[in-house]
């Protein structure tokens, strides 16, 4: 029987890559953004995010974590009888983590639903729609079709 192979992290080097990579993206995103639509949509959107840059930041920790812990809660053995929440002093930073043993699959899967949901998704939507302010776009009122 083949031996289970230890595939942790170390949480320090996680968190650099973290950063290194979301830095990257959000420059590529901007760029692309920035060809396509006018200063005044990023101007726009810059003013907003900025006014309301630490409820975004809180409430995007807090979503962040619970798209880990939905995502590997769904495909613990457990549930959600498995999911630790905790927060690293040394790196000031909450984390989600399984009790549990999870397929590579599914431990992917919940790892990158953050990226998918706060990431991906939004900055497409900002890109096609011209809406540099997403978290606030998504709230709004008027409809896409008018």
């Amino acid at each position: 029987m083949k031996q289970p192979v230890d595939t942790n992290l170390r949480f320090g080097r996680m968190y650099l890559y973290m950063i290194v990579i979301g830095f990257l993206i959000s420059i590529v995103s901007l760029f692309i953004f920035s060809t396509i639509w006018s200063n005044e949509h990023i101007q726009f959107g810059l003013e907003n995010i900025i006014s309301s840059l630490m409820y975004v930041f809180i409430g995007g920790v807090v979503l962040h974590e619970i798209l880990h812990a939905i995502t590997w809660g769904i495909f613990a053995k457990k549930g959600f009888k498995s999911i630790k929440f905790g927060f690293k002093i040394k790196y000031l930073t909450p984390y989600c983590h399984c009790k549990e043993a999870l397929r590579v699959k599914h431990y992917k899967l919940g790892a990158a639903m953050p990226l998918i949901i706060l990431g991906i998704i939004p900055s497409l939507y900002g890109i096609v729609f011209g809406d540099y302010n997403t978290p606030h776009s998504l709230d709004r009122n008027d409809d896409l079709l008018s």
